[in-house]
């Protein structure tokens, strides 16, 4: 007898599993490299300066548990000493924190501006990752978007150095970040990392394969092609996730998922967990595609389940359910 829910948890155990080899091997060479960079930035005269007292913040999938397949990426805030900066938007204003007086940062702004310049900012961080690759014959930085991408070849992993701005957000007293927006602009956004693996863990109290709906719906997000983020897949879940019953069976939790989402790509909207001011599906072009892909999946996995006990066996099964994820 075939059974779609098994059909799924094999799929994740095959697809979505992570080496724990590959994991810790990762892991050194992501500490390694930072260690340096870190030390490069703290052995300046006279420029950027660290937030002394929490100069790094692991943010992303892996940190979230939440990454797809292989650990080749990782995600990091590079947090820089903020003392005397400002940052103001609709929703938020904060100031900033840190001890270094007068910031170095103050050379960063924009002409004609009271703003620093997230390009500028990003430009540094390359130079400064450029000066610590070379020195290893590494292969050298490149921008990319919000990030500074390393990449270790020898490891074949890729590390996204971001940085940030540190502020204490007026009149609550929370502490949030600015980040580069990765526009021509220079502007930055809000983020609170800690917040949002916060509200996923207690969203995923108690859901059994919670996290692993996340990591399957991102597999088709890659495999699909869908031009959304990661970020905007999790947040639209983890919001599924506090509205909506869980009963463990991972079947049903599939389906509902993917009818969900279908419903949020047609709608178009994906609110950021920490500005609601801000739809992170603003700009995808295809979301009504995306819906009606995701409605073709759901509707054969329920074809499947109706059908199954009949006519198909788990080994066949398993099989269309791969090329479905995979290849539509």
């Amino acid at each position: 007898m075939a059974d779609v829910g098994k059909a799924i948890q094999g799929y994740i155990n095959e697809i979505l599993r992570l080496s724990r080899d590959d994991i810790s091997t990762a892991v050194k060479s992501r500490e390694w490299i930072l260690d340096r960079i870190q030390t490069a930035i703290s052995n300046q005269v006279e420029d950027i300066k660290l937030y002394r007292p929490s100069p790094r913040v692991h943010f992303g999938s892996y940190f979230k548990g939440t990454k797809v397949s292989t650990v080749d990426e990782f995600d990091v805030l590079f947090v820089l000493d903020s003392k005397g900066i400002t940052h103001s938007t609709t929703k938020f204003s904060g100031s900033g924190l840190g001890s270094t007086t007068p910031n170095p940062l103050s050379s960063y702004i924009i002409r004609g501006s009271s703003a620093i310049s997230s390009i500028q900012v990003l430009n540094w961080l390359q130079r400064i990752a450029q000066d610590v690759v070379s020195s290893f014959s590494g292969q050298a930085p490149q921008r990319n978007g919000q990030a500074i991408e390393v990449i270790i070849q020898s490891r074949d992993l890729k590390i996204d150095l971001v940085p940030a701005l540190i502020f204490e957000r007026t009149p609550w007293g929370q502490t949030f970040y600015a980040i580069p927006k990765g526009d021509p602009q220079g502007n930055w956004i809000s983020t609170s990392p800690r917040v949002d693996i916060e509200q996923l863990q207690t969203v995923a109290s108690g859901k059994a394969n919670f996290r692993n709906v996340i990591r399957l719906m991102k597999r088709i997000k890659d495999t699909h092609n869908f031009q959304v983020s990661s970020f905007a897949i999790e947040t639209a879940i983890v919001t599924y996730g506090s509205q909506n019953s869980w009963s463990g069976d991972l079947y049903m939790e599939v389906c509902g998922m993917l009818l969900y989402m279908q419903d949020v790509f047609r709608r178009g909207v994906i609110y950021d967990p920490f500005d609601s001011g801000v739809n992170l599906l603003t700009g995808v072009q295809n979301s009504g595609r995306y819906a009606e892909r995701l409605r073709r999946i759901v509707d054969q996995l329920m074809d499947w389940q109706r059908q199954s006990i009949y006519t198909i066996d788990q080994a066949t099964l398993n099989l269309k359910l791969k090329i479905l994820f995979e290849n539509g």
